[in-house]
């Protein structure tokens, strides 16, 4: 790197954040949904003194302003944000992981740069010297000419600015590629004083790529960690499993311990994106109308302790910072993994949630919830690379929908859930997949029952699935759907047909009498009849465990009313494998 080159970040100390508290709602609407943001700005339009009001909020609660503003009230934010806010808007909304987005770089700047020169110099001041020469460096070549008869090797396709000292020449590499905001970029840099200029010109000739943005990455990380921010990995130790005994053992016997304070912004997207957290918000609010004074400095520290929480959380899952919508599912997913803590610790009350609140921080609490959570994300792990489950690399493909998808939603590092798996009356569809914003997280132990219920049948499944082959066999075809229910139902049509163990599939015909003769009949007396003919078959496989055969009856019952549904909408050969 050049001489005229920026101090590392380990030899210069990251500027610390402002605290940041978000303006009342009855002055200035807070900026925490795309409605109150609108909301938002129609205020600052009419403010009499708008900076006061943007003064105040925090980098995630500025970008969700720009993301619903248009161009003008872009600029106007802009103009309006400290260089502090200014920085962490950089941070949040110009990174990919750990790779500067250069795309989302120029989209941030433009709405201050096309203003005018002014603007453009103070967009230039505002970046990191790291962003403004790395965007430079894309889209031209500075060329010094020692002497006024000296050439100047530039491309002749390409167009060349002179600069006001006219020693120095930016050559345009691309002309009719470089972007509107690099050129504005250009503009604002050479209206600063020569020795300015200068040095950023400099930088462009000499420095190097990878140098500037392994500095830039560097400057970030720093800046993120006084957030709470982290590594993945240092934020995936905040979700390593922890029993909840010694956690409930140290509650019995704990006593009010100070917990350092944290200095960190709370924003109001953080503190009204939260779902579902009652008892959660009647802990805390238990601990502010405590007599005791320590239990009310806990209550005032707790915001700041479930930002840090959160931002280590969005760490650990490699959340886009500039994803809005994953944001705000990560804060509920925060906040619900804290109040599953509390159901793992038994404090399910306010007063015993605000007793555990006064004594434990809640990336413990969090620990806890993952304390439940791991054994479920393993089995189904685990699940999903049983080779008896696998059809074509297709892991899981094997189960009916419901155990299906609940395998794939407990198998990520956090698992969660789809309110479509409580019901049942929807079995005998195959959905895809849900979407993210579809899934729920985990709040309390209670919900945890079906998922137990789903992975106990899967093992099962698992179990029964060479045995059932045997019944059929079967054989998968573009025609028919592979599933454990069509397993059944062709099993127990080559029974209504009278066939023998071995023999092939049964044919068109006796597939479509067994159907009609199957829906025919009540439901309920149709379950009983198929386990009565099923179960001679399955006789040395049952399990000797009294939970294991549970699951298994359950099993054999879901996969029966959902072959009797599929049978009552599809062609019999959809369902049952025929030759």
């Amino acid at each position: 790197m050049s001489n005229m080159t920026k101090t590392p970040p380990e030899n210069k100390a990251t500027t610390p954040t402002p605290q940041h508290t978000a303006p009342p709602l009855d002055t200035a609407p807070q900026p925490v949904t795309p409605e109150r943001a609108t909301q938002f700005l129609r205020h600052l339009r009419n403010a009499d003194v708008p900076h006061a009001l943007v003064a105040p909020l925090a980098p995630p609660d500025l970008l969700l302003l720009l993301r619903e503003a248009d161009d003008e009230q872009r600029g106007d934010l802009l103009l309006l944000s400290s260089p502090a806010q200014f920085t962490g808007l950089c941070d949040l909304a110009c990174w990919q992981g750990d790779t500067l987005n250069y795309t989302a770089l120029e989209h941030l700047i433009w709405p201050l740069v096309q203003r005018g020169v002014d603007e453009a110099r103070l967009a230039f001041t505002r970046l990191d010297e790291e962003l403004r020469t790395l965007l430079l460096r894309r889209h031209v070549i500075v060329h010094l000419r020692e002497d006024k008869d000296d050439d100047i090797p530039a491309n002749d396709d390409n167009e060349l600015i002179a600069c006001p000292d006219t020693f120095y020449f930016i050559e345009l590499v691309s002309e009719g590629e470089t972007p509107d905001v690099v050129r504005g970029l250009l503009q604002g840099l050479l209206s600063l004083p020569f020795e300015t200029y200068q040095k950023e010109l400099e930088c462009v000739r000499h420095d190097m790529t990878t140098e500037l943005e392994e500095l830039a990455l560097r400057w970030r990380n720093n800046r993120l960690a006084d957030l709470g921010f982290a590594t993945r990995e240092e934020g995936l130790r905040l979700l390593s499993p922890r029993p909840a005994a010694p956690l409930i053992q140290q509650l019995e016997s704990a006593a009010m311990a100070p917990v350092p304070a944290i200095d960190i912004d709370v924003p109001a997207l953080y503190q009204h994106t939260y779902r579902d957290a009652a008892l959660l918000d009647a802990a805390i609010q238990h601990l502010r109308q405590s007599s005791v004074p320590q239990h009310q400095q806990r209550a005032a520290q707790l915001p700041a302790e479930l930002t840090a929480a959160t931002n280590m959380l969005l760490s650990a899952l490699d959340c886009d910072l500039s994803d809005f919508d994953a944001i705000a599912r990560h804060i509920a997913l925060s906040r619900d993994l804290v109040c599953l803590g509390l159901s793992a610790l038994h404090c399910d009350t306010p007063d015993t949630a605000a007793h555990a609140l006064a004594h434990l921080l809640p990336g413990q609490l969090m620990q806890a919830a993952m304390g439940v959570l791991a054994p479920l994300r393993d089995r189904a792990r685990e699940l999903l690379r049983h080779p008896a489950l696998t059809l074509d690399n297709d892991a899981g493909a094997w189960l009916d929908p419901p155990h299906r998808i609940a395998l794939h939603l407990l198998r990520p590092h956090v698992p969660a859930w789809w309110a479509w798996l409580t019901d049942a009356g929807q079995y005998a569809t195959a959905p895809q997949l849900p979407f993210p914003k579809e899934l729920q997280p985990f709040a309390h132990t209670s919900q945890l029952a079906l998922a137990q219920q789903l992975l106990a049948e899967a093992e099962q499944a698992a179990a029964l699935l060479p045995k059932l082959r045997l019944l059929g066999p079967w054989e998968t075809t573009p025609d028919v759907l592979p599933a454990f229910s069509s397993l059944v139902m062709t099993a127990l049509a080559n029974a209504f047909a009278a066939q023998r163990v071995h023999t092939a599939p049964v044919s068109p015909s006796d597939a479509q009498r067994f159907a009609q003769a199957f829906v025919a009949i009540d439901e309920d007396q149709s379950l009983a009849d198929a386990l009565t003919v099923l179960a001679p078959h399955l006789d040395d496989a049952t399990p000797a465990d009294a939970q294991a055969a549970e699951a298994r009856t359950r099993l054999l019952q879901r996969a029966l009313h959902i072959g009797r549904a599929r049978l009552q909408s599809l062609p019999a050969h959809a369902v049952i494998a025929t030759r």
